[in-house]
């Protein structure tokens, strides 16, 4: 039954969107990185993000809570002395990232349990409380870019994208809040009207 409504759902109002393919997403991420040098992501996985901004980047920094997928990302990025890799739950790392970077960051949120070898399979996702914590640097230059938006107010712990908006809304009232390729967009400089 829930497999016919997606379907409609989709046929008729384009929501939820299907999930984009790494390249799209790797090209979205990349088209902040002339406006911003750092880069933070809570969810590593496989490093693959990492690996497609690593020359864009001046900083990255990317968190991992699963120890062997960590260890594995540390070990890829070794080389690159500008890239560190964070062992832990993003909602309890993200502070240690925000003080490796100086300035404006661009935020790429997926740090949720993703099925297979990925961590965090008893916990909900951390978004609002990664959210909350961004906020709270006060920085107005920082864009958010969360992944699976189609994800949001279907699956448990997500909360429905209209919460997520309202706390957009309130502490970034200067960013366009948008939905592109199933990933929700936070940057500066737009209404929230787009």
């Amino acid at each position: 039954m829930r497999s016919l409504f997606l379907k409609i759902s989709r046929a008729l109002f384009g929501w939820p969107p299907q999930a984009s393919p790494p390249e799209v997403k790797h090209a979205l991420v990349a088209g902040f990185a002339g406006k911003v040098s750092n880069l933070i992501e809570t969810g590593t996985f496989q490093g693959d993000m990492v690996e497609a901004q690593r020359q864009r980047y001046a900083r990255i920094v990317t968190i991992e809570i699963d120890h062997s997928l960590c260890a594995a990302a540390e070990k890829r990025f070794a080389a690159f002395p500008h890239v560190s890799v964070l062992q832990g739950d993003s909602g309890k790392v993200l502070p240690k990232a925000f003080d490796l970077c100086e300035g404006a960051t661009v935020f790429w949120l997926d740090g949720h349990y993703s099925g297979g070898v990925t961590g965090g399979e008893d916990a909900d996702p951390p978004i609002l409380h990664e959210l909350a914590m961004i906020a709270a640097r006060r920085l107005s230059g920082d864009v958010i870019l969360i992944d699976d938006a189609r994800l949001f107010g279907w699956r448990r712990g997500y909360p429905r994208i209209s919460t997520v908006r309202k706390f957009v809304q309130k502490h970034w009232p200067n960013h366009a809040f948008r939905i592109k390729s199933d990933v929700i967009c936070i940057a500066p400089g737009e209404s929230h009207n787009r």
